[in-house]
């Protein structure tokens, strides 16, 4: 939820509410950490307002969710003129939900006698674990891209060499691509592997770059 104050004077106890459709939830703060990592003393101090007052923090904003975490009551103490701020809340892990057709999300925020809201359609879509060669999808989609073309370096030079053999620690930078010039990696020069990809241009959406 992005606010901007476009008056001459800070706004001073901005108040905001985000009231999800039924079948939503905000997301409770972490809890904890890993068995061999240490939680800060933050997350912690988080997790523990929330349990204790159903409080969280989101950026500056302070945030008192309900009892069923469909809506959420936040508090910012200023916003300067001129300034910008995104209240932004996680929700909850959702499985075998269904919205309908007359889900909304609704967005309010207030500063003296200044208001203003809005609602926006809220609907759910199953994530695409496998993608075909060629997909197309209408209306506001994301998507999730894992890999990368490879990088290595010059191979002609020593450094380069010692770095690319390298089996150990990366902890020290020596070994890293820090200090090397990278480069895309076609060792195989196309034939069973390739850091080349080709996209022709009725691939990609209308006005959008190379």
């Amino acid at each position: 939820m992005p606010l901007t104050n476009d008056g001459e004077d800070a706004a001073e106890d901005v108040t905001a509410s985000i009231v999800l459709p039924e079948g939503l939830a905000f997301a409770a703060p972490a809890a904890g950490a890993g068995s061999s990592t240490p939680v800060s003393a933050e997350v912690l101090g988080d997790y523990l307002s929330f349990a204790s007052a159903g409080t969280v923090t989101a950026g500056d904003w302070t945030c008192e969710l309900a009892d069923d975490r469909s809506t959420a009551d936040c508090s910012l103490e200023t916003l300067a003129a001129g300034g910008s701020t995104t209240l932004s809340l996680g929700l909850a892990s959702v499985t075998g939900v269904e919205l309908g057709d007359d889900a909304w999300t609704e967005f309010s925020a207030t500063t003296g006698e200044d208001h203003v809201s809005y609602r926006v359609r809220t609907t759910l879509a199953e994530a695409e674990t496998e993608l075909p060669p060629h997909y197309d999808a209408t209306g506001r989609a994301a998507a999730v891209v894992v890999g990368a073309p490879l990088l290595g370096c010059n191979l002609a030079f020593r450094d380069c060499e010692r770095v690319m053999d390298f089996r150990g620690s990366d902890a020290n930078s020596t070994y890293d691509n820090n200090s090397q010039s990278m480069r895309p990696l076609n060792l195989a020069g196309g034939q069973t592997s390739s850091s080349e990809t080709t996209v022709d241009a009725d691939m990609l959406p209308r006005g959008r770059p190379w």
